[in-house]
């Protein structure tokens, strides 16, 4: 059932309709208005680098960020996750053969860190959703914070008040007070349970919070009568 209304929320948001059949058949653990985001992140965000997702599972966010790299005509994901070697790779490589979207997917099975060390490129976005331990989500976004171009962005999941996980919490709010004061980031903003900085410098570009002002409260409302409290 969640997956039929997840898949019928994504079908109202713009550029919903590219995403909406990932949240139909792929196991995962997006809110339909992140996927969109992802998706016309990867698409329309500017610069030349690679997109990075540090946690992939079945690949659902990989797949948002890899049809939007499809869209625009260019680039790649390199999607990361260590897990992978255990089981998860095979349902992830065949989600990627399924919606065509594997030539535009390198998929490693090793830690953000390691990969991190022997990167000589530049990452355009950076999605981090993997371990979601306090000092974890520190050391993936040390590891790939200079590997990001001016203008590029962070993008970290479960850091929201929509989200159960301390670890990504703390350092999004950390990262919030660093926000025009240091010169590392010029903006921020939040979508469901995903928090973004853009690093200084670059073309400015906004990106769409299509979704949020109406699916946002919902949300809210929805885990408080379960019995959640962030």
């Amino acid at each position: 059932m969640r997956r039929f209304a997840d898949t019928a929320v994504a079908l109202l948001l713009p550029s919903g309709a590219r995403v909406a059949r990932y949240f139909l058949d792929v196991a995962g653990f997006l809110y339909p208005h992140e996927g969109a985001f992802l998706h016309r992140l990867a698409r329309a965000a500017p610069g030349r680098g690679t997109v990075v997702e540090i946690g992939s599972f079945h690949g659902s966010s990989t797949l948002c960020l890899a049809s939007g790299i499809h869209r625009r005509g260019e680039g790649r994901v390199i999607a990361i996750d260590p897990q992978l070697k255990y089981g998860a790779g095979g349902s992830l490589a065949a989600n990627l053969r399924r919606f065509g979207l594997e030539g535009v997917v390198e998929v490693r099975a090793e830690t953000s860190v390691a990969v991190a060390r022997g990167f000589d490129g530049k990452a355009r976005i950076v999605f981090v959703d993997g371990d979601h331990t306090d000092e974890a989500v520190r050391a993936d976004v040390a590891a790939w914070l200079p590997h990001l171009e001016p203008g590029g962005f962070l993008v970290l999941h479960d850091a929201t008040s929509l989200s159960g996980f301390p670890g990504p919490r703390a350092l999004a709010s950390a990262l919030q007070r660093t926000v025009g004061r240091d010169g590392t980031f010029q903006a921020a903003g939040t979508i469901g349970s995903i928090a973004w900085f853009r690093v200084q410098g670059g073309e400015l570009f906004e990106p769409s919070d299509a979704g949020r002002g109406w699916l946002d409260p919902l949300l809210r409302m929805a885990r408080a009568g379960a019995g959640h409290r962030s």
